[in-house]
Formats: C-alpha cells, sequence, structure tokens
C-alpha cells in the first residue's frame, strides 16, 4: 500500500470511530432524558401495594383522607411505621402489630398507595407525615417513627421536624 492509500484507510477509520462515539453521545444523552422525565415512575411504585384490606384509621390532610390502620390501640406509647416502596402494609399489617406489641402501631399508606387515592409526591408525603403525627400526639405521649427504605426518609425528615 502507498502513502496515500494508508491515509485514505486512517480517514476512514477515523470517520466510522467519530461516527459511532457521537452515536454512542446521542443514546447517552437520551438515556438521561428519559430518566429525568421519567424520574417520578422510577421513584414510587404504588401499583404494587394496592390492598383490598378493611382500613381502621382515616387522616384528613387538606383535600386529602388517607385511610390505614390502628394497631394495638389500648397501648400509652405510640409507633408511626412508614413503609418501603412497593410495601403493601396491608398485609404486613399482623407481622408487624406481633413485633411491635408494646405500641400501638400506625400505618399509613402514602397518597396513591394502598387503598389512597392520589399520586405520591415528596411534599405530600412529608405532609401526610407531619399531620400524622400530630393527630397521633394527641392520644399519645411517646412517640416514636421507623422507616423502611422510603420511608426511612420520611421518618428521618418527621424526627426532624417534630420532638
Amino acid at each position: 500500500m502507498n502513502n496515500s492509500a494508508e491515509i485514505t484507510v486512517q480517514k476512514i477509520i477515523w470517520r466510522f470511530l467519530g461516527r459511532i462515539a457521537l452515536a454512542l453521545i446521542a443514546l447517552y444523552l437520551s438515556f438521561c432524558t428519559y430518566l429525568y422525565f421519567d424520574q417520578r415512575h422510577l421513584i414510587y411504585f404504588p401499583e404494587y401495594a394496592r390492598t383490598t384490606a378493611d382500613t381502621n384509621y382515616s387522616l384528613r390532610n387538606g383535600n386529602a383522607m388517607l385511610h390505614g390502620w390502628v394497631l394495638n390501640p389500648a397501648k400509652t406509647a405510640a409507633l408511626l411505621y412508614f413503609g418501603g416502596n412497593g410495601e403493601d402494609l396491608g398485609a404486613e399489617r399482623f407481622t408487624l402489630a406481633k413485633i411491635f406489641a408494646d405500641r400501638s402501631l400506625f400505618l399509613l399508606p402514602y397518597r396513591g398507595y394502598g387503598p389512597n387515592a392520589g399520586s405520591p409526591t415528596e411534599s405530600a408525603i412529608f405532609s401526610d407525615a407531619l399531620a400524622l403525627y400530630d393527630g397521633v400526639r394527641a392520644d399519645h405521649s411517646r412517640i416514636a417513627v421507623v422507616g423502611r427504605s422510603l420511608g426511612s426518609g420520611v421518618a428521618s425528615y418527621l424526627a426532624f421536624r417534630r420532638p
């Protein structure tokens, strides 16, 4: 091969590699755009936490009426349990009642989860947690909070905002 042919082959190879690099960059940017616009569906999974179990507790927070469960209601100390993403509190309530048998246990699924209508958002979940605490505080002097997975952020927020 002569020098001119080598240069032409090198140009073809570099053009090919450049096009592959541009295609990979475009694919990466497309994926990042998808993640940005679909992040709510990647964070919350309420469709996995639908339950038909009867509730025995209701809480109104603004325009939203939320339904959940109070277990071991006669105890003086209370525990607010915030579940994980996709956790069906209705199905887990009897197990949780045994684990936390020494406390009144409040289970309130997030908006859009379990029996509750609406759509989960960070501000709504935090607001509902504060309203739950304020409602429980009227009847219980000692309140603890526990969170699992997604609920750990809610429990941490609540513990920061309330004693």
